[in-house]
């Protein structure tokens, strides 16, 4: 007696069972792609909806600069943006005013630390004649005052901090991969020496051996590097804290 024919119906049934996993496969990942979409769209209307100014009155969001609040009925007035009832329209000029004040002040902080920054590293200019330019251009502090040749030392010595922090940090992240490229040598040494002919294993051991040595110092180094970056950083801080907590000047 044959089975052929049973042996053929089995491998077809078979082929078919493939099939139809693979088409409930491909079914259940556009199920989970449409879900996938579903949500990036809720979350995205959500973050619109959250961005939309409220009614000053009850609290609803607006979708347009609508006259008169579609929940309250209230009156609104739009000034940049932003509704308010026509009472508060004084209020909320000063508001957006004395933000705008507070924008050009930080803009103009700023634009005077990257001046002074680019002056240092060129070594062209002293504090005290940093000091007396930026006073001529107009450049000031957040608190709306010139800047003292006091305050240029004090940027200026928190910028050698910031840069030799950032050194420190590179130096950290070198011995850091030194240890890790000599680690993959030492394991590259090992498994190369037993699995082939042309390299010995007393070659590869030596190999391994001298890349082992060569950890312990990058590890080292990055240690190092971490802990005066840490110490760096806490200088930093230390005097930006001094600098806040001393008497401003009248």
């Amino acid at each position: 007696m044959s089975f052929d024919l049973f042996d053929g119906e089995g491998v077809e049934f078979e082929h078919l069972q493939r099939l139809q996993a693979a088409g409930q496969r491909q079914e259940m990942q556009e199920q989970l792609s449409s879900i996938e979409k579903e949500l990036a769209e809720q979350q995205q209307e959500a973050r619109r909806r959250k961005r939309l100014p409220k009614c000053p009155a009850c609290g609803v969001r607006l979708e347009g600069q609508y006259r008169k609040c579609h929940n309250c009925k209230a009156d609104l007035v739009w000034i940049s943006g932003l509704p308010c009832e026509p009472a508060d329209v004084p209020r909320v000029k000063k508001q957006l005013a004395e933000r705008h004040k507070k924008a050009e002040l930080r803009r103009s902080h700023e634009n005077a630390r990257e001046t002074m920054r680019q002056w240092f590293r060129e070594g062209k200019r002293s504090a005290r004649t940093m000091a007396a330019v930026l006073k001529s251009q107009g450049f000031v502090r957040v608190s709306g005052q010139t800047w003292t040749e006091v305050e240029v030392e004090e940027e200026l010595e928190d910028y050698l901090l910031e840069t030799r922090e950032k050194k420190l940090g590179r130096l950290h992240d070198f011995g850091l991969w030194a240890a890790g490229l000599c680690c993959a040598g030492c394991f590259l040494f090992l498994l190369a020496g037993p699995m082939t002919e042309t390299v010995p294993i007393a070659i590869g051991g030596l190999g391994a051996g001298c890349l082992l040595f060569l950890i312990l110092p990058a590890l080292v180094t990055a240690a190092v590097g971490d802990w005066l970056r840490r110490r760096c950083s806490r200088e930093r801080a230390r005097k930006r804290s001094s600098r806040q907590h001393r008497t401003p000047r009248t």
